[in-house]
């Protein structure tokens, strides 16, 4: 049998990429949809000198093309740019590398935010959002942080003073602890529940500090104390996480306490497209249903009278009725008692089939 050989076949002249790529692949949509944007303001921001840098609008087209293929890590994103011709296609040939990637994600947050109201006007626009029912919901996302790397307030104080210390080149380690920790040697005489921790983590800052003779590093680490120290004052909390400040520590569904984010997101019934969405702190979703509809308001417009709004009990409170009452909102959310009541029907309900599935059963065999 003869095979078809392609290896040591070459073209006469170079194909155009787009015929490698499927004639209905939705890259396209994201291109025609990227390229109706306007980024004047980049182009005023980036005139002058200096060396060339991305255009906006190759950097926005990757990074919409990663989400709709559930890829977050710009090293990942950066990979595909070199390898896969849907989105070497999209950069136009240049290769930016996974920090360019990362770096314009993290420093045009507000443009991140336009992108997706434009896909919800796009989707308006097309008439394939109805807003006449919308749905709301939270659900707890977890950081990517260790329970190990939190610290109390006061062993954070002393980090972010030993290094404060150390870049004027004046150490003076014991007035600090003094400070800090009173009548207490040390950390030898701190809580027992917290000892090991304390030790593990004022050693690992300090030998971090006292390894690198970079003032750079040092400033750096003298940031990343001061961030976590401004999580402090901002809420009222025990500890903070050193690695990802603004997580905070929320029961999850099995019952255990995790260092995580709450996520906002509110759904168009007609083909269940996202119109709104938020991360927030808060532990309970009672507080962000207002926050949610007037998201809903920015990015589509005013709702008209009698649209249904539903959630979860976790959203029943008289402000939010209020709220919705205000706006002629039409409201279904279920009262605690309500829900309570439907979950133990629903478990009652099971038990019984469970029961006769097993007399038939028994039944059958006999």
């Amino acid at each position: 049998m003869a095979f078809i050989e392609s290896k040591n076949q070459f073209w006469t002249l170079p194909p155009d990429i787009r015929d490698l790529i499927p004639s209905d692949h939705i890259c396209y949509l994201v291109e025609s949809f990227v390229d109706e944007m306007d980024f004047s303001e980049f182009e005023i921001r980036y005139d002058g000198s200096g060396h060339p840098a991305y255009h906006p609008c190759i950097m926005c087209k990757i990074l919409l093309q990663s989400m709709l293929d559930r890829v977050r890590s710009s090293r990942a994103i950066a990979r595909s740019v070199r390898e896969n011709v849907v989105y070497i296609y999209l950069a136009e040939n240049p290769q930016p590398d996974f920090r360019t990637i990362s770096d314009f994600r993290k420093e045009n947050k507000k443009l991140i935010t336009e992108l997706f109201k434009n896909t919800v006007k796009a989707a308006k626009d097309l008439g394939v959002i109805g807003l006449e029912q919308l749905s709301t919901d939270g659900s707890m996302v977890k950081a990517s942080a260790s329970k190990n790397n939190v610290v109390l307030e006061e062993v954070l104080r002393v980090i972010g003073e030993y290094v404060k210390n150390e870049l004027k080149k004046s150490i003076e380690i014991d007035k600090v602890e003094d400070e800090h920790f009173g009548n207490c040697r040390g950390y030898d005489q701190l809580n027992e529940s917290e000892k090991h921790k304390v030790k593990a983590v004022v050693a690992k800052y300090i030998k971090q500090v006292n390894k690198d003779k970079s003032d750079t590093r040092k400033k750096e680490i003298e940031d990343i104390i001061k961030e976590a120290v401004d999580e402090f004052e901002k809420d009222s909390i025990e500890k903070v996480s050193l690695t990802d400040h603004e997580s905070r520590f929320m029961k999850n569904k099995k019952g255990t306490f995790d260092l995580t984010y709450n996520t906002q997101i509110t759904v168009d019934h007609k083909l269940g497209i996202i119109v709104a969405n938020e991360i927030c702190q808060d532990r309970t979703d009672t507080y962000q249903l207002k926050s949610q509809i007037e998201l809903v308001e920015g990015n589509c417009g005013l709702l008209k009278e009698g649209t249904k709004i539903c959630a979860d009990n976790g959203c029943y409170s008289g402000n939010n009725i209020h709220f919705l009452n205000q706006k002629k909102l039409d409201p279904y959310i279920p009262e605690h008692e309500e829900a309570t009541k439907t979950s133990t029907e629903s478990v009652d309900d099971i038990r019984f089939v469970t029961s006769v599935a097993s007399i038939l059963n028994s039944r059958i065999k006999t």
